[in-house]
């Protein structure tokens, strides 16, 4: 794909029932291998009317239930020894071992650079996540809570 000019993507998700924390770093290898020209790691999400959320709470995996954490920033699952803080580091260790790489910073370097240029508050949270596994903060509309009358009574 790279002699055609053509960039490869690949998305991997960690944390299915069943895995072990020996299979996310397998996967994590598997990606630095793969090497595609961008990778971005999830951790699994029960969205509710999928098998999968119908599976995790028959297996009583569902650890929370609450629907504004149903994202890619948070693992709601825990039983077999995974639960959102081992996963969550194995998704950020992964993009650390993925992106900071010597070969593949040298094969982005004038991406980077590119973007740095154009666009530095985004490298800033690209550096903050991939370094320190920050959390998306989602400050969306939808997302911010309103003043209710109660709430502005009681202030």
């Amino acid at each position: 794909m790279r002699e055609a000019g053509i960039r490869s993507f690949a998305f991997f998700i960690f944390g299915y029932p069943g895995e072990t924390p020996a299979t996310l770093e397998r996967t994590t290898q598997y990606a630095v291998e793969l090497d595609p020209d961008f990778a971005n790691f999830y951790p699994a999400v029960p969205y509710p009317g999928t098998e999968l959320y119908e599976k995790v709470v028959r297996e009583g995996l569902l650890a929370n239930d609450d629907w504004s954490k149903m994202e890619y920033s948070y693992y709601l699952l825990d039983g077999h020894g995974l639960n959102e803080q081992v996963v969550m580091a194995a998704i950020n260790r992964a993009k650390r071992r993925f992106f900071l790489r010597p070969r593949y910073l040298t094969q982005h370097l004038a991406d980077a650079a590119r973007l740095a240029w154009t666009k530095p508050a985004i490298v800033t949270h690209l550096l903050s996540r991939v370094l320190f596994g920050q959390k998306v903060i989602d400050v969306s509309p939808s997302r911010l809570a309103l003043p209710t009358e109660a709430n502005v009574r009681g202030s």
